[in-house]
């Protein structure tokens, strides 16, 4: 990921970490917080978004709070940290290699 990249998608993100992305160490990170930002897409309103469908469990007319968004985006940035990595290992997944697409 290119440094205009970078700054784009700290500028986009909203996890309250966000300042780690910009670290040299913070691949997997980076890579996670991408996608998820394509996943959370908002632009088309017609389809419903991964985050709206954790949050808004009752009623299709429901969405996510900020808070609920700032949360979910802090949590899915660290599942890339050291400790995130070391948790889904523990719990049986593992990476064979990063490719970011």
């Amino acid at each position: 990921m290119s440094n205009k990249e970078i700054d784009n998608l700290i500028k986009k993100s909203i996890g309250i970490y966000k300042y780690r992305l910009k670290n040299d160490l913070s691949e997997i990170e980076r890579i996670l917080v991408k996608k998820w930002h394509e996943m959370n897409n908002e632009d088309n309103l017609a389809t419903r978004t991964t985050i709206d469908c954790l949050f808004t469990i009752h009623s299709k007319n429901e969405f996510p709070t900020d808070r609920d968004k700032i949360v979910a985006e802090t949590i899915i940035q660290w599942l890339g940290t050291n400790v995130g990595c070391c948790f889904l290992q523990e719990c049986g997944f593992y990476r064979s290699k990063i490719e970011e697409k």
